[in-house]
């Protein structure tokens, strides 16, 4: 498996990148339909597991992360020209102490946001404070927390890709993510709302459009840290060139 080298991740910190958002999501989209049937046969699982997860304290935090990180690996692999398997989607579990915490301190991160809004609102009616003007300051305060989630989540969302490609810890690569991501962080806010719309249209269609669109989205994604990291393939096979280009 290819390595992002770290003197890589110090030049696009360093120098910056630039993006090919439309190429990203129309060579996602490809890479899900050349494989169509693998893909959703996996995304269907991967509902089912995080249904049932859902269901045991923390289940979710520890097949979520892992889980999601098969649809890049999928990725990785039909774009280095190799045929892909059922099996490859669960590699992620080959990552799986990072990647569990690295989902334990994304809801550690959003409940120190959320949970201070709470405790402010039932402080302020206690004391006897207005209600209208508690809902006012509270509702002030959940949308500058719910900035600040965006912006995280934004920042944050190339951590598990650099946890299996270049091998750091979670809070190494959250940060490392974080630093990479702020040279052209409005268009990857683009890039994420347009991935977020469309994951939004395919739930609008009784939810199983999210079969097609959740795992191109996350092919899309991967593509996206591909190209912005030159991860060197084995063939040259990139999906972008070879899909998009004629």
């Amino acid at each position: 498996m290819e390595i992002v080298s770290q003197n890589k991740i110090d030049d696009l910190i360093e120098n910056g990148y630039s993006l090919r958002v439309s190429d990203y999501i129309s060579g996602g989209f490809q890479m899900v339909k050349d494989n169509l049937g693998l893909f959703i046969g996996f995304t269907m699982i991967m509902f089912i597991i995080n249904g049932f997860a859902g269901m045991v304290p923390f289940g979710s935090l520890a097949v979520s992360a892992p889980l999601s990180a098969g649809l890049f690996l999928a990725a990785n692999k039909i774009n280095k020209g190799y045929e892909l398997e059922f099996g490859d989607f669960f590699k992620g579990f080959d990552y799986f102490g990072q990647l569990v915490v690295y989902s334990i301190l994304m809801v550690l991160i959003f409940a120190a946001l959320a949970v201070p809004i709470g405790i402010f609102s039932v402080s302020m009616l206690a004391v006897g404070f207005d209600d209208d003007m508690v809902v006012v300051l509270a509702l002030l305060m959940g949308f500058v927390a719910f900035l600040v989630i965006i912006y995280l989540a934004i920042s944050f969302m190339w951590a598990p890709h650099l946890i299996v490609f270049a091998k750091k810890k979670a809070w190494e690569s959250m940060e490392t993510s974080r630093q990479i991501i702020k040279h052209d962080f409005w268009n990857l806010v683009g890039f994420g709302m347009l991935l977020g719309l469309i994951n939004i249209a395919g739930a609008l269609c009784f939810g199983v459009g999210l079969l097609y669109t959740l795992p191109a989205s996350a092919c899309a994604l991967y593509l996206a840290f591909e190209d912005v990291t030159e991860m060197r393939l084995e063939n040259n096979g990139d999906y972008i060139e070879k899909h998009l280009v004629d």
